[in-house]
């Protein structure tokens, strides 16, 4: 039975995919965080900006949608792995599809 602790030759390639995917998720969730800030959208901006603890506001904000997409990205990451495992070869995009038998 393999634990988190039993490394493997593709454990390394397994979490540098989750890596980079939560680094892609935090990235797109900061961007949208600061459209909406930007662009003044519900005027979420000026609401937030209207309080006594505008900077901690914007933080939670920020911090919250950038990990929300963050997970998400991760997510979507683990589900579009093939199911025979081989975590190195998808994470490598090399993965070649063997054709079935001709009808």
């Amino acid at each position: 039975m393999s634990t988190l602790w039993d490394k493997g030759p593709n454990d390394k390639k397994l979490f540098r995919f989750l890596g980079v995917n939560l680094v892609i998720g935090l990235t797109v969730g900061l961007v949208i965080g600061v459209a909406l800030l930007a662009f003044d959208i519900a005027h979420l901006r000026s609401v937030l900006f209207a309080t006594r603890e505008a900077g901690l506001a914007v933080f939670i904000l920020l911090f919250a949608m950038s990990f929300t997409t963050g997970a998400l990205a991760m997510g979507v990451a683990v589900m579009t792995l093939p199911k025979d495992m081989n975590y190195g070869a998808a994470m490598d995009r090399h993965v070649k599809h063997e054709e079935g038998p001709e009808r």
